[in-house]
């Protein structure tokens, strides 16, 4: 029985592996990511962050994809300033100039909480990234906030598609 459902299993793993070309971004792709925060812009109270998101992604084309995504991040407090939460809510697009290499926009609300105070704000981002595989993507944007004011960092993202 044992040798069975491992039969099983190799064959779905084997088919669902090469069920894409590499290269191919057409249809409907979900996946998660986590992401380093390295702050940039008007963000001095604040040294490191860290985040997860969910990316839905749609292949139009060849070369263009739209995106939604949704997100958590947590930008760590220093010198007695507590940390600050984020939750992007965006729509985007990603394009791709060569094979596997994009090159991504979106825009949307992020939502800031600060010491239990709660803020809306425009949420944008600009990158580029790599598919390293269908599966996984590694990517690197400049992640905007703007509301009387703005402030940034720079997210490394890694990204597992499922």
């Amino acid at each position: 029985m044992k040798k069975l459902l491992l039969f099983v299993a190799l064959t779905v793993l084997f088919f669902e592996g090469k069920a894409q070309d590499e290269s191919d971004i057409r249809g409907f792709r979900i996946g998660a990511g986590t992401t380093l925060a390295l702050p940039i812009s008007n963000l001095d109270g604040t040294s490191i962050g860290y985040g997860v998101d969910v990316l839905a992604h749609y292949g139009l084309s060849d070369n263009v994809a739209v995106t939604l995504d949704a997100g958590y991040m947590v930008l760590l407090g220093k010198a007695g300033v507590g940390s600050s939460n984020l939750f992007p809510l965006r729509a985007g697009i990603r394009y791709f100039p060569i094979s596997r290499l994009f090159l991504g926009a979106k825009a949307g609300i992020g939502i800031l909480s600060v010491a239990g105070t709660s803020i809306t704000t425009t949420a944008y981002s600009v990158g580029a990234g790599f598919m390293i595989s269908s599966k996984f993507d590694v990517g690197v944007a400049y992640e905007g906030y703007s509301k009387n004011g703005s402030f940034g960092y720079i997210g490394l993202r890694l990204g597992r598609t499922f």
